[in-house]
């Protein structure tokens, strides 16, 4: 670029000695190409639109998907050539190199880029910034910019049944009441046992107290029951030195794969990560 800029000069300077119209036609000619094509380049391709077709995603590991960019050229000016590439993680890469695709674009056009996915992890990951660059016909100059248009892709963990997870039994936990008494609907009697120390007068169920000939409590259900409740342990302690990545990713799909158990079968369950 330098040569050709020295080039430049020196036929503008043949031509004010010469002030011949070859001359001068060829020194005009080399000053559009090297001087006001590039600036005219890098004004027009400050106002590029580029826009995400999404902000957030979600997937299961192998799933597979595409990018959507909309690339806008608001102006009159046509670009020989159009290139954007996005910040894309390795672990959502469908190859070992990210897709830079080049694409022409017309005045006042609109184009659209798809860049394929693959979710090979589980994770949260963040795609972005976008790089656009362009160039004009000849090749001579090329312009480079940069878009904070950002999107977060999150890879959920993978769900397997519970014969692949070789759990000893296929009722984990059974039907086990909560030992808790949460909310006690006095509309719905449930039995009754004998009087403690610091039961109220109200709960006294006086006919079962007649029958039995000792004192009686009223014994309710809950209006609220947590039937079941996963906890996820990642404290580092509690784990074989050098395995703590592995274990944990076995612990993560046991937890995802027996949450999915239990919410297919209808029942409620709450999941709580222990603090790491």
């Amino acid at each position: 670029m330098l040569a050709w800029k020295v080039l430049t000069f020196c036929t503008i300077a043949l031509a004010l000695l010469w002030q011949g119209r070859p001359a001068y036609a060829l020194a005009y000619l080399l000053l559009l190409f090297f001087f006001a094509a590039p600036a005219l380049l890098a004004k027009n391709g400050e106002r590029l639109q580029v826009s995400r077709g999404s902000r957030e995603r979600y997937l299961f590991p192998g799933d597979e998907a595409e990018v959507v960019l909309q690339v806008s050229n608001p102006t009159l000016f046509p670009f020989a050539w159009v290139s954007v590439q996005d910040s894309i993680p390795s672990n959502l890469l469908r190859g070992h190199r990210p897709v830079r695709p080049v694409l022409s674009l017309g005045p006042r056009r609109t184009r659209e880029v798809r860049l394929p996915l693959v979710a090979r992890e589980r994770g949260v990951y963040r795609l972005g910034p976008l790089r656009v660059f362009v160039g004009d016909f000849f090749g001579i100059s090329t312009c480079q910019y940069q878009s904070a248009e950002a999107e977060t892709v999150v890879v959920y963990p993978q769900v397997r049944s519970l014969p692949e997870l070789a759990l000893p039994s296929r009722l984990s936990f059974g039907s086990i009441k909560a030992l808790q008494r949460i909310n006690p609907d006095p509309t719905r009697l449930a039995g009754a046992r004998p009087y403690q120390m610091g039961d109220p007068l109200r709960a006294i169920h006086w006919p079962a107290t007649a029958r039995t000939q000792q004192l009686q409590v009223k014994q309710f259900d809950h209006t609220v029951t947590v039937n079941c409740l996963l906890l996820l342990n990642f404290y580092q302690g509690d784990y074989q030195v050098g395995k703590f990545f592995a274990a944990t990713e076995r612990a993560v799909t046991t937890a995802a794969s027996l949450a999915a158990h239990i919410i297919s079968g209808g029942k409620p369950a709450v999941w709580w990560p222990m603090p790491s």
